[in-house]
């Protein structure tokens, strides 16, 4: 499998091409693995919600770059397409170019961006039967406004196959939503593989930080597995000897039994204190939750409710 590849933050830039980079505040910083070491530098300080891409090692880069600018060229159009930092991508046993496997995925793929957003912005279904089925997923997560969430559903699914080509499994995240398929049933059970985590530069005192994060982290991994179907949690604790607050999140994919969300938020919860020991933030992407707090508040933004069938 490929493995994640290390990033370096760097100044905010905007890209001028339809080759999205994924925006994260400019207050974070972002650390991805590749064979146990790893790699993560400053950003620079500057507004909290400007945009910034995220920059891997530039020939990785480069490469990432060119070959999803080249599918948006040869699809002819000009939708957006959104990268993932670093796709786990399968290279056993791959598809080819007109089998019955690569249509199947590009029929689920072309039908995630709509069926996300008509179902709360979380979809998974399946296309194809016997050894060519494909299954897949797609999900927003929930500190991501709706524009931003739409922006990835419609962007993520369109250029993963040009940074894949002929996976028959990947998983990829992005900065506002989660992408994964397969041919084997990965549903319900959780992912055990970490995709990457966000660290904020700025710190706190860490014993304060840890009474108030502990808490207030575990008691949301709980209350998001016990609250099917978003299966998300967020909440606030004091933080001692000041008059800030930690505010955290919890969140697992919609497929996940209450028991599999809850091992993986639990397991996330528990690097917490040795990712992050003093950082004023830090959050925890993988393929099956999302763990994530802060000094501060952050924006919460829950799908919209899906209009009640009618009655008679």
């Amino acid at each position: 499998m490929c493995k994640n590849q290390e990033l370096n933050r760097s100044k905010p830039t905007r890209s001028t091409t339809n080759v999205y980079q994924p925006r994260l505040k400019v207050s974070e910083r972002v650390t991805q693995r590749r064979g146990g070491h790893r790699v993560a530098k400053p950003s620079k300080q500057g507004h909290r919600r400007a945009a910034e891409s995220c920059r891997p090692a530039m020939a990785s880069l480069l490469l990432l770059a060119a070959l999803a600018l080249l599918f948006v060229m040869a699809s002819g159009q000009g939708a957006k397409t959104v990268l993932p930092f670093a796709p786990s991508c399968s290279t056993s046993g791959n598809y080819t170019d007109g089998s019955k496997y690569k249509k199947n995925l590009d029929q689920l793929l072309a039908s995630l961006p709509t069926a996300a957003g008509d179902n709360g912005w979380f979809y998974n279904g399946t296309v194809g039967t016997g050894a060519d089925k494909v299954f897949g997923l797609i999900m927003c997560y929930a500190d991501r406004n709706e524009t931003q969430c739409l922006e990835c559903l419609a962007g993520a699914p369109a250029g993963i196959t040009a940074l894949c080509p002929g996976s028959r499994n990947v998983s990829a995240a992005y900065d506002a939503c989660v992408l994964r398929y397969s041919d084997t049933d990965f549903f319900s059970v959780a992912g055990r593989d970490e995709a990457f985590y966000v660290t904020w530069p700025s710190t706190v005192d860490q014993a304060r930080l840890e009474v108030a994060r502990s808490s207030l982290m575990n008691r949301l991994a709980r209350t998001a597995a016990g609250s099917p179907p978003l299966f998300v949690a967020n909440e606030s604790a004091p933080l001692a000897g000041s008059s800030d607050s930690v505010y955290g999140l919890a969140q697992c994919t919609r497929d996940l039994t209450a028991s599999e969300c809850s091992w993986c938020l639990t397991t996330y919860v528990g690097l917490l204190p040795g990712r992050f020991p003093n950082s004023t933030g830090g959050a925890i992407k993988g393929y099956s939750c999302y763990v994530r707090y802060s000094v501060g508040a952050f924006d919460i933004t829950l799908p919209p409710r899906r209009p009640a069938p009618p009655v008679g």
